[in-house]
């Protein structure tokens, strides 16, 4: 009996991946809606970033103006979309 390699995949699999009202919700693209979409997502990712940016350098600021140790610092983990917190 010959041994398996793994499972051929595929993929890709473009799909958008959100909450609403707390619950996940997720939606498959064709490649054609993906190229409808594709600039508005790129743009919705990008946006998160710099938002993710903004908070961090707030959360620096306010931590430097309060004087509170940088090793106690809690930040959101870099390009998190979902503002998971994580210890630098």
């Amino acid at each position: 009996m010959r041994a398996r390699g793994p499972p051929t995949l595929h993929g890709p699999y473009p799909q958008w991946t959100r909450k609403v009202d707390g619950k996940t919700v997720t939606k498959l693209f064709t490649p054609e809606q993906l190229g409808r979409y594709g600039d508005a997502f790129d743009n919705d990712r990008k946006l998160r970033g710099l938002v993710a940016q903004l908070e961090t350098l707030s959360i620096d600021t306010i931590s430097d103006a309060e004087g509170w140790n940088h090793q106690e610092r809690t930040r959101r983990r870099p390009g998190s979309a979902t503002g998971a917190l994580w210890q630098p």
